[in-house]
């Protein structure tokens, strides 16, 4: 399946032209009390892309020139908290989930001023962009757009109209999945 998420991380950035970057956010389980969240469902986009249903993870892809790199953020690993929260993603996991190196795998508390170094030396950031139905909906794409416009030092994009693009063609083990389902 890992292929699968390589083709459509390689058939996205096809398109891209001139250096750039897109960062997809698999989200985070929204908060029922100081204590306690709600149960988490990873962004459909995140997933289509990645394979990765942990919460917490950014996808970075950078695109100078034709080739294009990626970079995965996670938290790091924590045993204390795998033992009270749950499991989370070592960088060979990752990897081995997503179809890419450990290499390409880095931890979370890099995320924040690497991609601000980042979008400042490319220049144009795609996000997902997806609006939310709630008049307070605020995503991950939404805050970091909000930041760079008032920067002026960024221009942000809407990376979601070409994600939905590709998610319309089904590929054949997308196809074989349904007809299992239906079955």
């Amino acid at each position: 399946m890992k292929e699968t998420y390589i083709a459509r991380r390689n058939k996205l950035m096809e398109n891209k032209q001139g250096p750039c970057l897109v960062c997809v956010f698999s989200g985070a389980a929204p908060m029922k009390s100081l204590d306690a969240a709600y149960p988490f469902f990873v962004d459909r986009n995140f997933y289509y892309l990645t394979g990765i249903t942990q919460e917490q993870v950014h996808l970075v892809l950078l695109k100078d020139g034709e080739t294009y790199s990626e970079r995965f953020y996670i938290d790091p690993y924590d045993e204390h908290y795998a033992k009270w929260m749950g499991h989370r993603l070592t960088r060979a996991e990752t990897a081995a989930i997503a179809g890419t190196t450990q290499k390409s795998v880095f931890y979370r508390p890099e995320f924040d001023s690497e991609v601000a170094e980042l979008a400042k030396e490319y220049g144009v950031v795609y996000l997902d962009l997806e609006k939310g139905r709630t008049v307070n909906y605020n995503s991950f794409g939404l805050t970091m757009a909000k930041t760079w416009e008032n920067d002026g030092s960024v221009e942000t994009k809407d990376v979601y109209p070409a994600i939905v693009a590709l998610r319309t063609s089904k590929q054949k083990c997308e196809v074989e999945s349904i007809r299992e389902a239906v079955r």
